[in-house]
Protein backbone atom coordinates (compact mmCIF):
# COMPACT_ATOMS: atom_id res chain seq x y z
CA UNK A 1 0.00 0.00 0.00
CA UNK A 2 2.21 2.67 -0.96
CA UNK A 3 1.87 5.81 1.10
CA UNK A 4 -0.16 9.01 -0.90
CA UNK A 5 -1.58 11.90 2.09
CA UNK A 6 -4.13 13.68 1.39
CA UNK A 7 -3.73 18.18 2.19
CA UNK A 8 -5.49 17.71 5.18
CA UNK A 9 -3.07 15.08 6.23
CA UNK A 10 -0.56 17.07 5.09
CA UNK A 11 -1.69 19.73 7.56
CA UNK A 12 -2.22 17.77 10.27
CA UNK A 13 1.33 15.68 10.43
CA UNK A 14 3.38 18.86 10.12
CA UNK A 15 2.43 19.93 14.07
CA UNK A 16 2.73 16.21 14.59
CA UNK A 17 5.93 15.78 13.92
CA UNK A 18 7.28 19.06 15.12
CA UNK A 19 5.95 18.00 18.51
CA UNK A 20 7.45 14.17 18.12
CA UNK A 21 11.24 16.37 17.90
CA UNK A 22 10.62 17.39 21.30
CA UNK A 23 10.18 14.28 22.49
CA UNK A 24 13.60 12.10 23.77
CA UNK A 25 12.29 9.40 21.41
CA UNK A 26 12.35 10.74 18.01
CA UNK A 27 14.58 13.24 19.03
CA UNK A 28 17.55 12.16 16.93
CA UNK A 29 15.20 11.04 14.13
CA UNK A 30 13.40 14.17 13.29
CA UNK A 31 16.65 16.72 13.65
CA UNK A 32 14.65 18.05 10.41
CA UNK A 33 11.64 17.49 9.44
CA UNK A 34 11.97 16.00 5.22
CA UNK A 35 9.91 17.15 2.01
CA UNK A 36 7.52 15.75 1.27
CA UNK A 37 6.35 15.09 4.73
CA UNK A 38 5.41 11.23 3.95
CA UNK A 39 9.20 10.55 3.77
CA UNK A 40 10.19 11.03 7.78
CA UNK A 41 6.97 8.36 8.35
CA UNK A 42 9.22 6.20 5.69
CA UNK A 43 12.27 6.33 7.67
CA UNK A 44 10.33 5.95 11.13
CA UNK A 45 10.51 2.62 13.21
CA UNK A 46 7.09 1.16 13.96
CA UNK A 47 6.35 1.28 17.44
CA UNK A 48 4.37 -0.93 19.61
CA UNK A 49 1.38 -1.18 22.03
CA UNK A 50 4.14 -2.36 24.97
CA UNK A 51 7.00 -0.75 24.11
CA UNK A 52 4.89 3.23 24.53
CA UNK A 53 3.69 1.99 27.58
CA UNK A 54 7.47 0.68 29.08
CA UNK A 55 8.86 4.21 27.72
CA UNK A 56 6.03 6.16 27.80
CA UNK A 57 7.53 9.70 29.28
CA UNK A 58 10.62 9.03 25.78
CA UNK A 59 7.37 9.90 23.81
CA UNK A 60 6.25 12.87 26.06
CA UNK A 61 6.08 16.17 23.82
CA UNK A 62 7.10 18.63 27.18
CA UNK A 63 5.26 21.99 25.51
CA UNK A 64 2.27 19.76 25.37
CA UNK A 65 -0.57 20.63 27.85
CA UNK A 66 -2.31 17.72 29.55
CA UNK A 67 -3.64 14.72 27.60
CA UNK A 68 -6.49 15.01 26.51
CA UNK A 69 -9.52 11.92 26.74
CA UNK A 70 -11.24 11.16 23.76
CA UNK A 71 -14.97 11.72 23.74
CA UNK A 72 -16.88 8.18 22.54
CA UNK A 73 -19.27 8.34 19.83
CA UNK A 74 -22.04 5.94 19.87
CA UNK A 75 -22.79 4.84 16.12
CA UNK A 76 -25.94 5.97 15.95
CA UNK A 77 -28.04 9.30 17.22
CA UNK A 78 -29.75 10.36 19.41
CA UNK A 79 -27.92 8.26 21.65
CA UNK A 80 -28.95 5.72 24.20
CA UNK A 81 -27.76 5.17 27.94
CA UNK A 82 -24.54 3.63 27.55
CA UNK A 83 -22.68 1.62 29.86
CA UNK A 84 -19.39 1.96 29.56
CA UNK A 85 -16.74 -0.42 30.50
CA UNK A 86 -13.24 1.14 29.52
CA UNK A 87 -11.68 3.74 31.33
CA UNK A 88 -10.21 6.98 29.09
CA UNK A 89 -13.40 8.60 27.93
CA UNK A 90 -14.88 11.86 28.57
CA UNK A 91 -17.62 11.92 30.53
CA UNK A 92 -21.51 12.85 28.91
CA UNK A 93 -24.59 12.75 30.35
CA UNK A 94 -25.30 9.71 28.10
CA UNK A 95 -22.39 7.62 29.02
CA UNK A 96 -22.13 5.87 32.54
CA UNK A 97 -18.18 5.32 32.78
CA UNK A 98 -17.73 2.19 35.09
CA UNK A 99 -15.01 -0.03 35.47
CA UNK A 100 -15.07 -2.28 38.32
CA UNK A 101 -18.87 -3.62 38.01
CA UNK A 102 -19.22 -7.49 37.87
CA UNK A 103 -20.95 -9.87 35.38
CA UNK A 104 -24.05 -9.16 37.93
CA UNK A 105 -24.42 -5.81 38.62
CA UNK A 106 -23.68 -5.28 35.05
CA UNK A 107 -26.43 -7.43 34.52
CA UNK A 108 -28.75 -5.03 36.93
CA UNK A 109 -27.73 -1.69 35.36
CA UNK A 110 -30.16 0.95 33.37
CA UNK A 111 -28.23 1.82 30.69
CA UNK A 112 -29.51 0.88 27.30
CA UNK A 113 -26.71 -0.78 26.16
CA UNK A 114 -22.90 -1.56 26.47
CA UNK A 115 -19.85 -0.74 24.97
CA UNK A 116 -16.67 -2.09 26.11
CA UNK A 117 -13.35 -3.97 24.99
CA UNK A 118 -14.37 -7.44 22.90
CA UNK A 119 -12.74 -9.17 25.54
CA UNK A 120 -15.13 -7.79 28.51
CA UNK A 121 -18.11 -8.59 26.05
CA UNK A 122 -17.47 -12.06 25.83
CA UNK A 123 -17.24 -12.50 29.36
CA UNK A 124 -20.39 -10.76 29.86
CA UNK A 125 -21.82 -13.02 27.32
CA UNK A 126 -25.26 -15.07 28.93
CA UNK A 127 -24.60 -12.84 32.17
CA UNK A 128 -25.60 -9.34 31.05
CA UNK A 129 -28.49 -10.41 29.14
CA UNK A 130 -30.41 -9.01 25.85
CA UNK A 131 -29.64 -5.13 25.42
CA UNK A 132 -31.95 -2.57 23.81
CA UNK A 133 -29.63 -1.09 21.54
CA UNK A 134 -26.37 -2.50 19.55
CA UNK A 135 -23.85 -2.75 21.50
CA UNK A 136 -20.33 -1.34 20.67
CA UNK A 137 -17.00 -3.68 20.66
CA UNK A 138 -13.88 -2.31 21.21
CA UNK A 139 -10.80 -3.58 19.10
CA UNK A 140 -7.38 -2.35 18.20
CA UNK A 141 -3.68 -2.27 19.65
CA UNK A 142 -4.98 -2.41 23.25
CA UNK A 143 -7.75 -5.12 22.49
CA UNK A 144 -7.47 -7.46 19.99
CA UNK A 145 -9.56 -8.49 17.19
CA UNK A 146 -13.48 -8.94 16.72
CA UNK A 147 -13.87 -12.27 14.86
CA UNK A 148 -17.40 -13.83 13.44
CA UNK A 149 -17.66 -15.82 15.98
CA UNK A 150 -17.89 -13.11 18.85
CA UNK A 151 -20.67 -12.03 16.75
CA UNK A 152 -22.66 -14.57 16.39
CA UNK A 153 -21.84 -15.10 20.45
CA UNK A 154 -23.11 -11.53 20.96
CA UNK A 155 -26.05 -11.96 19.03
CA UNK A 156 -26.94 -15.11 21.10
CA UNK A 157 -26.59 -13.15 23.92
CA UNK A 158 -27.14 -9.42 23.50
CA UNK A 159 -29.99 -9.96 21.07
CA UNK A 160 -28.62 -6.50 19.33
CA UNK A 161 -25.84 -6.00 16.34
CA UNK A 162 -22.60 -5.31 17.21
CA UNK A 163 -20.74 -2.02 15.92
CA UNK A 164 -17.33 -2.31 16.09
CA UNK A 165 -14.69 0.72 16.97
CA UNK A 166 -11.23 0.46 15.91
CA UNK A 167 -8.83 1.93 18.69
CA UNK A 168 -5.63 3.76 19.45
CA UNK A 169 -3.19 3.99 22.38
CA UNK A 170 -4.99 6.29 23.94
CA UNK A 171 -8.91 5.52 22.73
CA UNK A 172 -8.56 7.59 19.81
CA UNK A 173 -10.90 6.28 17.10
CA UNK A 174 -9.17 4.95 14.33
CA UNK A 175 -11.86 3.42 12.24
CA UNK A 176 -15.12 2.55 12.83
CA UNK A 177 -18.11 0.00 11.57
CA UNK A 178 -21.06 1.66 10.10
CA UNK A 179 -24.74 0.13 9.57
CA UNK A 180 -24.09 -1.74 6.90
CA UNK A 181 -21.27 -4.09 8.41
CA UNK A 182 -19.17 -3.90 5.61
CA UNK A 183 -15.51 -3.69 7.01
CA UNK A 184 -14.54 -0.61 9.38
CA UNK A 185 -14.29 3.28 7.70
CA UNK A 186 -11.07 4.89 8.08
CA UNK A 187 -11.45 8.61 9.97
CA UNK A 188 -8.61 9.53 7.73
CA UNK A 189 -8.86 13.11 8.94
CA UNK A 190 -7.49 12.53 11.65
CA UNK A 191 -5.24 9.36 11.09
CA UNK A 192 -2.80 8.08 8.41
CA UNK A 193 -2.86 4.59 7.90
CA UNK A 194 -0.04 2.60 6.14
CA UNK A 195 0.15 -1.09 5.45
CA UNK A 196 3.74 -2.31 5.83
CA UNK A 197 5.64 -6.02 5.23
CA UNK A 198 2.18 -7.14 5.50
CA UNK A 199 0.96 -5.21 9.05
CA UNK A 200 -1.26 -2.76 9.45
CA UNK A 201 0.17 0.56 10.74
CA UNK A 202 -1.29 3.87 11.83
CA UNK A 203 -0.17 7.64 12.91
CA UNK A 204 -2.59 9.77 14.88
CA UNK A 205 -2.21 13.42 13.41
CA UNK A 206 -4.00 14.62 17.34
CA UNK A 207 -1.80 12.87 20.02
CA UNK A 208 0.09 16.36 20.28
CA UNK A 209 0.47 15.04 24.20
CA UNK A 210 2.28 11.87 23.41
CA UNK A 211 3.03 11.76 19.50
CA UNK A 212 3.59 8.31 18.77
CA UNK A 213 3.82 7.41 15.14
CA UNK A 214 3.78 4.48 13.02
CA UNK A 215 2.00 2.50 15.98
CA UNK A 216 2.32 -1.14 14.69
CA UNK A 217 -1.04 -3.52 15.32
CA UNK A 218 -0.07 -7.27 14.85
CA UNK A 219 -2.99 -6.99 12.91
CA UNK A 220 -3.26 -7.45 8.83
CA UNK A 221 -6.12 -6.10 7.07
CA UNK A 222 -7.24 -5.61 3.30
CA UNK A 223 -7.94 -1.89 2.53
CA UNK A 224 -11.09 -1.12 0.38
CA UNK A 225 -11.86 2.12 -1.45
CA UNK A 226 -14.99 1.07 -3.28
CA UNK A 227 -18.27 2.71 -2.31
CA UNK A 228 -19.73 1.66 0.82
CA UNK A 229 -23.17 0.06 0.79
CA UNK A 230 -23.89 2.77 3.22
CA UNK A 231 -23.04 5.89 0.66
CA UNK A 232 -20.17 6.74 2.35
CA UNK A 233 -16.75 6.96 0.45
CA UNK A 234 -13.11 6.83 1.30
CA UNK A 235 -10.78 4.11 2.69
CA UNK A 236 -11.95 0.75 4.40
CA UNK A 237 -10.36 -1.58 6.41
CA UNK A 238 -11.92 -5.12 5.80
CA UNK A 239 -11.15 -8.53 6.88
CA UNK A 240 -8.61 -7.66 10.06
CA UNK A 241 -7.10 -10.55 11.47
CA UNK A 242 -4.12 -10.88 14.01
CA UNK A 243 -0.69 -11.92 12.23
CA UNK A 244 2.37 -13.67 13.40
CA UNK A 245 5.08 -10.87 13.75
CA UNK A 246 8.83 -11.24 13.08
CA UNK A 247 10.83 -7.70 13.47
CA UNK A 248 13.18 -6.75 11.45
CA UNK A 249 15.03 -3.19 10.90
CA UNK A 250 12.06 -1.14 11.86
CA UNK A 251 11.35 -2.31 14.89
CA UNK A 252 11.75 -0.16 17.82
CA UNK A 253 14.57 -2.24 18.93
CA UNK A 254 16.52 -2.64 15.59
CA UNK A 255 15.98 1.31 15.04
CA UNK A 256 19.88 1.63 14.97
CA UNK A 257 20.15 0.01 11.16
CA UNK A 258 17.57 2.88 9.92
CA UNK A 259 19.17 5.74 11.76
CA UNK A 260 21.79 5.96 9.46
CA UNK A 261 19.42 7.01 6.88
CA UNK A 262 17.92 9.77 9.45
CA UNK A 263 20.91 11.43 9.93
CA UNK A 264 21.62 11.68 5.98
CA UNK A 265 18.52 13.92 5.89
Amino acid sequence: MQLKLTSQQETGLRPLLEAAQRTEFYGTWLETIATPLSRCLDLLPHVECRHFDENREAFRNPRSGRLRQPEFRYPLQPSPKILMLLEGFQRSGSVRNVFDLGPSAVAGSKADTLAAPVSVLRSMAGIAGPQRYPIVAFTGVRHGTLTEADRELFWKSFRVPVFEQFLGLSNELVAEECEAHDGLHVREEETIIELRGGELVFTPLGALAYPVLRIATGCAARPERSLCPCGRAGLRLMEIVPIAKERGAHDVRGAQKARGAAAAW
